[in-house]
């Protein structure tokens, strides 16, 4: 049986039910062991989030503190008071150069796992950043791409022997119901 007659003979299959809060297919492979919050120890963990100075970012790296974490947040303005264990470091996620430089530069190398959680609201009219790129289109996806570029040989190579891989997180959102063209990604021929 080839590959396209094995897909048409899944799809007319009756799916198998499980009990899940998410729409799709479940992996019985993977196992989620959810820890509470009150339980959970983050005190030998460090962690960069990218997007962290405000919405869910800010969120967990003020969870991630309190849990016992080393943080670095990474965005344009910090709004909270300076902590131990917390480290800001500025930067522009609209420009690319930006991005990319702070993905060469992030000291990376003891890092347990980097979150991306940058992002913005599209504006109803295109915004273009001072290099060309449809703004929304810089943030919250090509700055991510950029960074992961240059931190991806490096994140977490310094870390001892037999420590857990380290991991990175993307998050977004769903948008807002707008679809976009995929043949004008950049919002040019609006």
């Amino acid at each position: 049986m080839n590959a396209s007659q094995n897909l048409t003979s899944r799809a007319s299959e009756t799916p198998r039910k499980h009990k899940t809060s998410m729409k799709g297919v479940r992996d019985p492979s993977v196992t989620i062991r959810p820890t509470s919050i009150e339980r959970l120890n983050l005190s030998t963990k460090k962690i960069a989030i990218i997007g962290g100075t405000n919405g869910l970012g800010r969120a967990i790296a003020k969870q991630a503190l309190t849990r016992g974490a080393d943080v670095t947040v990474i965005g344009r303005t910090f709004r909270d008071a300076p902590a131990t264990r917390l480290t800001f470091v500025p930067a522009d996620l609209s420009s690319m150069s930006e991005a990319a430089d702070l993905g060469l530069k992030l000291p990376v190398e003891s890092y347990d796992a980097v979150l991306f959680t940058a992002g913005i609201i599209a504006a109803k009219f295109r915004e273009e950043t001072s290099e060309h790129v449809e703004r929304d289109l810089a943030i919250s996806y090509l700055s991510r791409l950029a960074i992961l570029h240059g931190l991806n040989a490096r994140l977490g190579t310094s870390r001892a022997a037999g420590a857990p891989r380290p991991r990175v997180f993307v998050m977004g959102s769903p948008g807002g119901g707008t679809l976009g063209n995929p043949d004008d990604l950049n919002s040019e021929c609006l």
